[in-house]
């Protein structure tokens, strides 16, 4: 299980095809360690965005963040999630819009337990709502 709330900045270059920005968030993670009870991570992300317009309201983007958590014990967690996905403007007006947004992204991380160092990798395929406005019409 992860929750996260993100929150992302983009740029857009003129003409709606090309964006670069940067994400942040924080999350929640509940996994569990075959050596060890439950684990409960929490943490943030921070990292570059790169969004390519396909055709109108069809958008393609690239994410890479760091990911820094801890869990309850206060072991801490490092590591990089990167990936990709789609997002699909489904309503638009001149200062906002809403769309749905389809991400698969690899989270590598590690930590090292009293047992030795452990791996924490994940493959994510998320499903989100995406509300953008531009601060400049409001």
């Amino acid at each position: 299980l992860f929750v996260a709330f993100d929150m992302t900045y983009h740029w857009i270059l003129p003409g709606d095809r090309f964006a670069f920005g940067a994400c942040g968030g924080l999350f929640f993670a509940n996994g569990k360690d075959e050596a060890r009870a439950p684990g409960h991570y929490y943490g943030l992300n921070l990292g570059p965005v790169v969004e390519v317009g396909i055709i109108p309201r069809l958008y393609l983007h690239a994410r890479f963040e760091r990911i820094m958590a801890e869990d309850l014990d206060e072991l801490a967690v490092a590591g990089w999630r990167y990936g990709g996905g789609a997002t699909v403007v489904a309503w638009r007006t001149e200062g906002a819009d809403a769309a749905l947004q389809l991400d698969v992204l690899k989270t590598s991380a590690s930590t090292k337990f009293a047992e030795g160092k452990r791996d924490l990798d994940a493959l994510s395929f998320i499903v989100g709502l995406q509300f953008a406005v531009d601060p400049l019409l409001y």
